[in-house]
């Protein structure tokens, strides 16, 4: 048997054993001599890091703590201090493989995110709920991903296990890319690996492979093995560092609990769907999909007595639930010789979405209202060679703009559909520009992002540099400022909440983050 080691860098021949030296032959020979050949010739690859996130306040953050009554902090303050360890194997034997990847992270209980805890504690006492700990949110130690794949015939491609499925053609907006849901609650959508936040799942993965049409079929099927915490986004809701503003130090959890077991959200319900991609016969290698998945919706809602979605709450007063949505969806990527860039583009529809409405109880309180909803996103990636040579970069600048757009075609603002804790619009628009330059034969690598919501009125900007140091270390420095432009909600009297969207629940948000990294 040849066994090979893969690091992230290179592969190396350790030695070629024959496998009876390895003390297998008596688990592997059962009667056939052919078992042996089914083991030979067997890669293993081994990649991984270690890492170390630490980011610190620019801004006080403007709530009090139910515990002191004083003021939190953040300005100065270390925000986060976050250890992480992960180990990425495969085992390739030709006619099959297994792959794997598992991750460890540790986090430091600052001073800042003591104070919080404290708060958060005596809040939960208040509501007369379970008290979150954040240990417990921080903390990891899990096997995200363990899966096995093989062919079958020379057309079909099977993936079996937990794994990560991605739909769509964007990172920072989620229409067609429904399956997996993600955990913001240690990092909030600014980390740039999409695979750290995202929420493995346990699934049957078909791909079936039909070059008479140009295309590829992939058929999705979770059975519902999952933790219930492994479905949909997980954001925080107990007063941590990410928490909305006004509730830094307010364990929501403890009075509206998350109920994985409501019939319109039962997070062990299976869930299913498809996806073809090919290329069009006009030619100009015009690619495209279709798309349906049946699953929880990403986003919870709430699930309140006063106008009960199905069964009441079972703690009497409200809980969050994921129900289950329908979704379909088209897209596009070409490359555009006029525009001499490449174009992508996605168009979804999710039939009877439910979302919370009314501000007669608190935003979102007086129930759930169904409504046909259609997500679309343009997205246009090109190359800026002039303005590289202008900025003496190694390679030509690059600069991606998109536009997205959530409409709800039969929208009533009689409804009083919630956003945030203000008023939902027909439409919710967003752009989106990243501009990234590389220096130094790409051991230096600026890039600046940049979001705006035109309906809501709010911004990011976030410039960030990411460093190669040789083979193995890697640093990531980065600063993010969010504007809300004074539609923010006031702790001490509620104020502003009619005005209050996502950019106002991250007021005083703005800091600086440096993560060095270990490759092996």
């Amino acid at each position: 048997m040849n066994l090979k080691i893969t690091t992230h860098r290179r592969m190396f021949v350790l030695s070629k054993i024959p496998i009876a030296a390895c003390g297998l032959v008596g688990l592997f020979n059962l009667g056939n001599g052919h078992t042996e050949d089914l083991f030979d010739n067997v890669q293993l690859k081994g990649s991984g890091y270690i890492r170390e996130n630490i980011s610190i306040g620019f801004e006080d953050h403007p709530e009090r703590s139910a515990a002191t009554g004083k003021r939190f902090g953040g300005k100065g303050d270390i925000l986060m201090q976050r250890h992480t360890a992960l180990l990425e194997g495969a085992a390739d034997f030709g006619w099959a493989y297994v792959g794997g990847v598992a991750r460890f992270s540790r986090e430091e209980m600052t001073p800042f995110l003591k104070d919080l805890q404290r708060s958060s504690k005596a809040t939960a006492a208040l509501f007369g709920g379970e008290a979150t700990s954040y240990r417990d949110v921080y903390d990891e130690q899990e096997i995200r991903e363990l899966y096995v794949g093989f062919n079958l015939g020379e057309r079909v491609k099977m993936t079996l296990g937990k794994q990560q499925v991605v739909w769509g053609e964007s990172d920072g907006f989620q229409a067609m890319d429904v399956i997996h849901g993600y955990d913001f609650s240690w990092r909030y959508g600014l980390e740039g690996e999409n695979e750290e936040l995202r929420k493995p799942l346990i699934l049957a993965n078909a791909q079936i492979s039909i070059p008479e049409l140009d295309g590829t079929l992939q058929l999705i099927f979770r059975p519902g093995w999952d933790k219930a915490d492994d479905i949909g986004y997980t954001v925080d809701l107990y007063g941590g560092r990410w928490a909305a503003q006004p509730n830094h130090g307010v364990d929501t959890l403890a009075l509206i609990p998350y109920n994985p077991d409501h019939p319109y959200g039962d997070t062990d319900h299976p869930s299913y769907g498809f996806r073809w991609t090919g290329i069009l016969p006009m030619g100009n290698d015009i690619g495209y999909g279709v798309g349906f998945y049946r699953g929880p919706k990403l986003a919870p809602v709430v699930n309140s007595i006063f106008g009960p979605y199905g069964p009441a709450p079972k703690n009497g007063f409200a809980e969050f639930i994921n129900p289950i949505v329908n979704t379909y969806g088209i897209s596009f990527n070409a490359y555009s010789a006029g525009l001499d860039a490449t174009i992508n583009g996605e168009l979804v529809y999710t039939s009877n979405e439910p979302y919370n409405f009314g501000f007669t109880f608190g935003p979102g309180l007086d129930g759930i209202v169904e409504k046909d909803t259609v997500r679309a996103m343009l997205r246009s990636d090109k190359q800026l060679p002039r303005l590289g040579a202008f900025l003496r970069t190694d390679k030509p600048a690059s600069f991606i703009f998109q536009v997205t757009d959530i409409w709800i075609p039969n929208f009533n603002r009689a409804d009083n559909i919630v956003d945030g804790s203000g008023r939902k619009k027909e439409h919710s628009a967003g752009l989106t520009a990243v501009f990234a330059t590389n220096y130094r034969a790409d051991t230096i690598n600026p890039t600046v992002v940049a979001s705006f919501d035109p309906t809501y009125k709010g911004a990011l900007v976030a410039p960030f540099v990411d460093w190669v140091l040789g083979d193995h270390w890697r640093l990531h420095t980065e600063v993010a400022f969010f504007l809300d432009f004074g539609r923010h909600t006031n702790p001490d009297d509620g104020s502003g909440a009619d005005k209050t969207h996502s950019f106002g629940q991250l007021a005083n948000q703005n800091q600086a983050n440096a993560r060095l990294t270990y490759q092996f």
